[in-house]
């Protein structure tokens, strides 16, 4: 499969601010002019698009740094735009090309964590208020699943049933 890995830089500073992969560079170039020009683009506020809007669009070279036609996948082609990446440090990317898999498992290991903590609180209240079963218990809404399978719930319920049948009987 033919990629290329590609650089947008100012060419008044020669500051890299964006790096990128892509099978058809004409094209791509083109898909990020329409994004930083027209406002209703779905893209428009990228931190990167808005950075080419600063500089002025015409102010802005893209350079094709690595082409191939080598690559077996899109994965492939992104762990290359990765290392270009890493060595050109990009002033307005903000998300990694690509990440290994026990990489991305950390980070969602520490973002779980990072959540968890700021609703920590809220969860623990909402655990601790207090839910009424039909069978007519009262228990908190954390213990609910152990009572559900406790023989005194199985018990109530089929003791409201008997109930019920009694009376429509009646």
């Amino acid at each position: 499969m033919f990629g290329q890995i590609y650089q947008v830089y100012d060419k008044n500073t020669f500051k890299v601010l964006y790096v990128g992969s892509t099978k058809n560079l004409y094209n791509r170039i083109r898909q990020h002019k329409h994004h930083t020009l027209k406002p209703t683009a779905a893209y428009h506020n990228r931190k990167c698009y808005q950075e080419f809007r600063k500089v002025g669009f015409e102010n802005l070279i893209f350079e094709c740094v690595y082409s191939s036609n080598d690559f077996v996948n899109r994965e492939e082609m992104r762990k290359k735009e990765q290392q270009y990446f890493t060595q050109l440090n990009p002033s307005t990317c903000q998300v990694n090309a690509y990440l290994s898999d026990t990489l991305r498992k950390e980070r969602r290991t520490e973002y779980n964590k990072k959540v968890y903590q700021k609703h920590k609180p809220a969860m623990m209240l909402r655990n601790k208020a207090p839910y009424t079963c039909e069978c007519g218990c009262t228990m908190t809404r954390i213990a609910k699943y152990r009572h559900f399978e406790s023989q005194k719930h199985k018990n109530l319920l089929e003791k409201k049933q008997l109930i019920e049948q009694i009376a429509a009987l009646s």
